[in-house]
C-alpha cells in the first residue's frame, strides 16, 4: 500500500465517520467509565515510562472509549514531555463524541479519530473463539461485528501507512485483538513498544503466541494479571488454561497457579527495560492498582 493509496482511503473513512458523527446524539462527557485507567494505577505508570522513551513521540490508541482512561494518561503524559499527540481511535460514534469533549475540556493533545481498527471481515466467527476456549458471550460478537460494519473498513493499515507511531496501544473491541495484532506486524512493524490491554480476553493471543515463538521479534518488558472475579476478569485463570508459562514474575504461583480466586495478582518484568519500568512503577504508581496488562518492546527497532 502507497502513501497516496493510504490517504485516499482515509479520506473515504473520514467523509463515513463525519455522516456518523452527524447521526449520533450528543450527551455529556464522562470523567471516567467503569474499568477505564486510573491515572495511578501501575499500568497507566508503565505507560507514563514508556512516552518518556525518546524514541516515542505520537501514540496511536486503538480505543478511546469515553476518553478519560488511557486516553486521558497518555495525553497529560503527551503534555508533560511537551510534543507528541495521542491519535485515538473510538468506533462507536457516541462514545468517540464524549471521548473528544473530555479531552477538549482538559486541554490535552489528543487527536480522536471515529473509526474502526478492523475490518469486519477481519472479525472471527464465534464458532472460531469457542474453538480457541473463549466463552464470552456470542452477542458481544455480533454487536462488536455491527460496529465494524458501520465504518466498512479497518483504518489501522491506512494510518500507518501515512504516520509514524512510537507506541500503539491495542484496546479496542472484546474480539478484535488478533486481527489488531496481524495489522501491527504487517504495516506497523516499525512501531518500537506496543502496549496490551485485558490481556486476560481481549489480547490474550498475542501473549500466547509470543511465548510459543521460537524466533520472537518482541519481548514481553513488562506484564501485570489481576482476579477481579471469578469469570470475566480471572488474567490468572484464562492464561493457565491457555498454557501460559508463569516461572519468574511475582509472587511466584507454582505449577498450577490458582483459578477463580478473587484478589490473586501477579506481575512479571524481562529484559534490559524491565528492571527500569518495574523502578518507576515503585516510585509513581498504586502498588496495589492492578490491571490485565503487558508491554512489548519491538527487538527490530529498539536498543
Amino acid at each position: 500500500m502507497t502513501e497516496s493509496e493510504a490517504a485516499i482511503a482515509l479520506s473515504k473513512q473520514q467523509a463515513r465517520s463525519d455522516q456518523l458523527e452527524n447521526e449520533a446524539p450528543n450527551k455529556p462527557p464522562e470523567t471516567r467509565g467503569a474499568g477505564e485507567y486510573d491515572p495511578n494505577c501501575r499500568a497507566a505508570m508503565v505507560l507514563t515510562w514508556a512516552i518518556n522513551r525518546p524514541e516515542v513521540t505520537d501514540v496511536l490508541e486503538i480505543g478511546a472509549s469515553f476518553g478519560g482512561g488511557s486516553t486521558a494518561v497518555f495525553g497529560r503524559a503527551l503534555k508533560a514531555k511537551g510534543k507528541g499527540e495521542v491519535w485515538s481511535m473510538e468506533a462507536v460514534p457516541v462514545k468517540f463524541k464524549q471521548a473528544r469533549q473530555y479531552n477538549l475540556n482538559e486541554g490535552l493533545p489528543s487527536k480522536l479519530l471515529l473509526a474502526s481498527a478492523v475490518a469486519p471481515e477481519e472479525m472471527p466467527t464465534h464458532e472460531e473463539r469457542l474453538a480457541a476456549g473463549d466463552t464470552r458471550p456470542a452477542d458481544w460478537l455480533k454487536g462488536e461485528v455491527s460496529v465494524a460494519t458501520l465504518h466498512g473498513m479497518g483504518s489501522m493499515p491506512h494510518l500507518c501507512a501515512t504516520h509514524h507511531f512510537g507506541l500503539i496501544f491495542v484496546d479496542g473491541g472484546a474480539f478484535t485483538g488478533p486481527a489488531e495484532w496481524k495489522a501491527i506486524n504487517k504495516y506497523c512493524s516499525a512501531v518500537p513498544w506496543v502496549a496490551l490491554d485485558d490481556t486476560h480476553a481481549k489480547t490474550i493471543d498475542i501473549l500466547v503466541e509470543l511465548q510459543n515463538d521460537p524466533n520472537p521479534q518482541w519481548e514481553v518488558v513488562y506484564e501485570e494479571l489481576s482476579t477481579r472475579d471469578k469469570e470475566l476478569y480471572d488474567g490468572v485463570g484464562w492464561l493457565s488454561k491457555a498454557g501460559y508459562v508463569f516461572k519468574g514474575g511475582q509472587p511466584d504461583l507454582g505449577a498450577v497457579p490458582p483459578v477463580g480466586k478473587v484478589g490473586t495478582t501477579w506481575w512479571r518484568q524481562s529484559g534490559s527495560f524491565g528492571p527500569e519500568v518495574t523502578t518507576y512503577i515503585q516510585q509513581h504508581a498504586n502498588q496495589q492498582d492492578f490491571r490485565n496488562f503487558a508491554l512489548l518492546r519491538n527487538l527490530r527497532c529498539t536498543h
